[in-house]
C-alpha cells in the first residue's frame, strides 16, 4: 500500500492490523490468495457493496481481527453506518492492534493504573471542595 493515509475504513483496518507499510500482494502470498483477493476490495472504484461471507471471513483471517470488526469497516465504507469514534481514539485502536497480545495486556493494566490514579485525583479534589 502507499504511505499516503488509508482511502477507506476497510484499508485503515488492514493497516491498523498488519502495519503502516503492509504489502497487500505480500499478504496474498504469504496467506495462499489469488492474486487480487485482498487488493480489489481496497481499490477506491470499488462498488462499496458489502461483500459475501467469505470474502469478510477471508478479511479477518489476514487481519486477525474478529468477522464482526471487518464487517463494521466494510458497513462504513458502503455509507451505511457512522464511525462513533473521534480521529485520536481511531489512532488509538490502530496503534493497540498493531501491538502483540502481552503488549496489548500490558498497555490494558497501565490504563487501568492510570484510570484509578485519575478517579482518585478526581475524587480527592471534589472531597476538598467539599470541605471549601
Amino acid at each position: 500500500m502507499s504511505s499516503a493515509g488509508p482511502r477507506s475504513h476497510v484499508e485503515a483496518l488492514l493497516r491498523g492490523c498488519c502495519g503502516e507499510d503492509v504489502s497487500v500482494k505480500q499478504l496474498e502470498r504469504d496467506h495462499g490468495l489469488k492474486p487480487g483477493a485482498i487488493a480489489n476490495y481496497l481499490k477506491p472504484s470499488r462498488d462499496p457493496n458489502i461483500p459475501a461471507l467469505a470474502i469478510l471471513e477471508r478479511f479477518a483471517t489476514v487481519t486477525g481481527a474478529s468477522p464482526n470488526v471487518v464487517l463494521n469497516a466494510f458497513i462504513l465504507d458502503a455509507g451505511l453506518g457512522s464511525p462513533d469514534l473521534s480521529d485520536a481514539e481511531q489512532e488509538l485502536l490502530a496503534r493497540f492492534r498493531r501491538l502483540d497480545k502481552l503488549d496489548q495486556s500490558r498497555l490494558l493494566a497501565i490504563m487501568g493504573s492510570l484510570e484509578s490514579v485519575a478517579n482518585t485525583h478526581r475524587h480527592h479534589v471534589s472531597t476538598v471542595a467539599d470541605q471549601v
